[in-house]
């Protein structure tokens, strides 16, 4: 029996984990106005906005209703906003000793 419960479990974790409340990097172009939207870029009611996950757990999370299955969130702005940001220096990729890269 519990070991029948342990994968739901860790789905259960895995979606708690990705679920949260943060913007995605999709963004797209208006073509009335030529502004490329999402991404914290556009603001609607006097918020900035962005393209989150369906199942993520933001408060104000809303279907957008001109595209089939992407919703938007203001409150994933501020989240992303608080959240400290990476220093610019470049991401150190393993390689193996001849010289390749290791995935």
């Amino acid at each position: 029996m519990t070991t029948m419960i342990i994968p739901y479990l860790l789905l259960l974790l895995a979606v708690c984990v990705t679920s949260r409340c943060k913007c995605s990097d999709i963004t797209l172009l208006d073509p009335a106005t030529g502004q490329t939207t999402g991404n914290c870029k556009t603001q609607m009611n006097g918020q900035s906005w962005c393209f989150v996950s369906s199942i993520s757990t933001c408060s104000d999370k809303k279907i957008t209703p001109q595209t089939i299955g992407l919703y938007y969130s203001a409150v994933a702005c501020q989240v992303t906003k608080d959240e400290p940001e990476d220093n610019d220096e470049p991401k150190q990729v393993p390689t193996d000793p001849y010289g390749g890269v290791k995935v």
